[in-house]
């Protein structure tokens, strides 16, 4: 799935507006399309350059402490999510897992199945947003209809 992004920034003391065409990754059994990433806080204002551009799941990974990530995740028919290598997975719970974020997300098409570690259950629909701190949670797809969820995580420091 390609998806447009326009950046809006100030290059040579001027501002510009930057289009390009981003494609989605195969991660696992789910698509993710990387729209923006940072390494550390922003500064603003920035010229756009070093966006992300993916080309494997190893590309994605999660952002560290104070740095943001933002992106779209599409989930198939009657799937769930698997949990990726670089996020605390709970082997006695299949595509249970978290990671050390923040998480802001959106349901845009669709409906997905937010599954806590407890077992409690939130179906998110088109529209619906979630925000999440760093808990451990599964996704699930069990309609017969691609779901399409917009994420945005902010690298955070996990104190137990």
């Amino acid at each position: 799935m390609k998806q447009r992004r326009v950046v809006a920034g100030i290059r040579d003391g001027k501002e510009f507006l930057e289009e390009e065409e981003i494609e989605s990754v195969r991660a696992v059994n789910v698509e993710i399309t990387p729209i923006f990433r940072t390494n550390g806080v922003p500064t603003v204002p920035n010229d756009g350059r070093g966006l992300p551009r993916a080309k494997s799941p190893a590309d994605l990974g999660f952002p560290g402490a104070g740095s943001v990530i933002a992106g779209t995740l599409r989930v198939p028919p009657h799937t769930s999510v698997a949990a990726h290598a670089e996020e605390t997975r709970r082997d006695d719970r299949p595509g249970h897992h978290a990671s050390d974020s923040v998480d802001v997300d959106v349901v845009i098409e669709g409906e997905l199945i937010y599954e806590a570690d407890d077992g409690s259950v939130v179906t998110l629909k088109q529209g619906d947003w979630i925000i999440k701190y760093g808990t451990v949670h599964a996704w699930h797809n069990r309609t017969a209809k691609p779901a399409v969820m917009a994420f945005f995580g902010l690298g955070a420091h996990r104190v137990d």
